[in-house]
């Protein structure tokens, strides 16, 4: 399940000439029999172990990817806590973006994962969810869909992370009085004051019946991003409250293309 989010940080990697951790996290059970000396010598003979193990199934994505291997390290570690030790982490090491792969099809709750889904919760540190089935492309269009709360902070991180990719990008809002001429007037001064070049704002209508899922998958279908970035506040019931209705429980995001997703600021 990993690979898809290798992949992308490896491209990523290549675009803006970063540095790559590859962290892996692994809960080892004690048996009440065993003494202290014991278990500590086989906790450390398995990070060890999966340590080398680590290693050759990089080395073995890299060389499938064709791509000539930059500056990156390893990191084991045995943890009673996965995503706890994922954003401790990542914090204590000051990293710019987690980057993690969905399970695979399905809900959203499934393709996203327990830990996963946990870590967006709780990160300050920015994440970046990849769907199990990407295949690695550059990345040169963003859409950002902003709910224009905090839009001057929010989109500074945007254009920053653009920058880094020279990348293009595409801010969406919706709104459900669509139609009303000083809804449409408020909006155009809003893109007129922050517009810039390579950065485009469009406005669409909302329509209640359905979620914001079923509005970003029509938007990735015409825009055809190569991330969609998202900023929302942070709880452990996320993924229901952004993306899935009453009315459309069944329709999950369109899992073809990567999230990168911010705290918002509340």
């Amino acid at each position: 399940n990993s690979k898809a989010g290798i992949r992308f940080a490896l491209q990523l990697s290549r675009q803006v000439g970063s540095s790559l951790i590859f962290y892996h996290a692994v809960e080892i059970d004690r048996p009440t029999r065993w003494s202290d000396k014991k278990f500590g010598g086989y906790v450390q003979s398995e990070i060890t172990h999966r340590k080398s193990k680590l290693e050759s199934f990089i080395s073995d994505v890299y060389k499938h990817a064709r791509i000539k291997p930059g500056k990156y390290e390893l990191a084991v570690d045995r943890v009673s806590s996965i995503q706890d030790a994922i954003i401790d982490y990542a914090v204590g090491r000051k990293v710019d973006f987690i980057c993690m792969s969905t399970r695979g099809a399905g809900r959203l709750k499934r393709l996203v994962g327990t830990n996963t889904s946990a870590v967006i919760s709780n990160s300050p540190v920015p994440v970046m969810v990849i769907p199990g089935n990407y295949r690695a492309k550059p990345i040169n269009h963003i859409l950002y869909a902003s709910d224009l709360n905090g839009l001057s902070g929010e989109l500074a991180k945007v254009k920053k992370f653009a920058a880094s990719l020279k990348a293009k990008v595409t801010v969406l809002h919706y709104d459900y009085l669509y139609q009303l001429e000083e809804v449409r007037a408020k909006f155009n001064k809003v893109a007129a004051s922050q517009s810039t070049p390579g950065i485009k704002f469009y406005l669409e209508q909302f329509k209640i019946e359905n979620s914001l899922s079923f509005h970003l998958k029509n938007a990735v279908k015409r825009f055809n991003p190569s991330i969609v970035v998202l900023f929302t506040k942070q709880n452990r019931d996320w993924f229901e409250r952004l993306f899935l209705s009453s009315k459309s429980a069944e329709v999950s995001f369109d899992t073809k293309k990567p999230l990168l997703i911010f705290g918002k600021k509340i």
